[in-house]
């Protein structure tokens, strides 16, 4: 298992059951995990890596008033994706794909054996 705690200034994507936690100033959907957990109160429920970029499913105790009064701002996915470009729709298509996985199945698609993550959340 791998350590959360290594990944501290990770650019990590954050995603919510709202959507995903983008900079409320420049819309970037990228913020290093762990200042961006302590100052948004993120809980993590499930984190992957996905290349060079940290795929974090959290929960946050604020409400989305008091997310853009820290600047953050939680975007709906599908509209989101229509905002963005390429590269980054692709990014955030592939961690939204996985945290459905995640959370529905788990389960291999070609030999239906039980799949479990390699990063743990936690530590």
């Amino acid at each position: 298992m791998i350590e959360l705690s290594h990944y501290a200034s990770h650019l990590t994507l954050f995603f919510t059951d709202d959507g995903v936690i983008v900079n409320a100033d420049t819309q970037n959907p990228f913020n290093p995990f762990l200042e961006t957990v302590k100052s948004l109160d993120l809980t993590v429920k499930a984190a992957f890596l996905d290349g060079d970029i940290l795929n974090i499913r959290c929960q946050s105790t604020f409400e989305n008033d008091a997310l853009l009064q820290k600047g953050f701002a939680v975007h709906p996915v599908k509209r989101f994706l229509g905002e963005i470009d390429h590269p980054l729709q692709m990014q955030l298509i592939r961690a939204y794909h996985w945290f459905n996985w995640d959370s529905h199945s788990q389960y291999c698609g070609k030999c239906s054996a039980l799949l479990t993550s390699q990063l743990s959340i936690a530590e």
